[in-house]
């Protein structure tokens, strides 16, 4: 606790990262942010605590950590990092756990199993996914069917035009 934690993902190829935060009761967008038009910075969109949270990257914006300082309690379970492209998709790398390492302390055959995620981790982790993707497809069906019906109104229209002419 009171430490400073760098959690570290790869952006290569991707325009924008987001990072998000799950613990047993919520997942959490902590940051996110896109590449600048000249891809030597990024330009951040959202930062949920701007006192503790930034965004550290190499001059080619390959390697972007998240870096939080002052950790607490709050700052226990898992991060995911989150990087997308042009794409209307999100590439998701391993989530990374962050533990109080003065409250857990497991003999060394034991490290293994801290890598491994609980059922309850999953299972969040997956409900949180599926969330995410439904708001994105019901948005898409939500716009698709704007457009549509857009369209088909302005061909009505101007089928009337034409037919008012002849």
């Amino acid at each position: 606790m009171g430490d400073t934690i760098t959690l570290s993902c790869n952006m290569k190829g991707r325009n924008a990262i987001a990072w998000y935060h799950q613990n047993s009761e919520e997942l959490k967008l902590l940051i996110s942010a896109e590449k600048h038009k000249t891809g030597s910075k990024l330009d951040p969109d959202f930062i949920s605590d701007e006192a503790r949270l930034k965004l550290v990257h190499d001059m080619a914006v390959y390697n972007v950590s998240l870096v939080i300082s002052q950790a607490t309690k709050s700052d226990l379970g898992l991060y995911f990092c989150g990087t997308n492209s042009d794409l209307p998709e999100m590439h998701f790398d391993k989530p990374i756990r962050v533990q109080d390492h003065q409250e857990e302390t497991m003999p060394e055959e034991d490290c293994s199993k801290a890598e491994e995620l609980t059922q309850t981790e999953r299972g969040l982790m997956f409900s949180g996914i599926a969330l995410a993707f439904l708001a994105f497809f019901v948005t898409t069906v939500i716009a698709g069917g704007t457009i549509h019906r857009r369209g088909w109104q302005k061909g009505f229209e101007a089928a009337e035009r034409n037919s008012l002419k002849e």
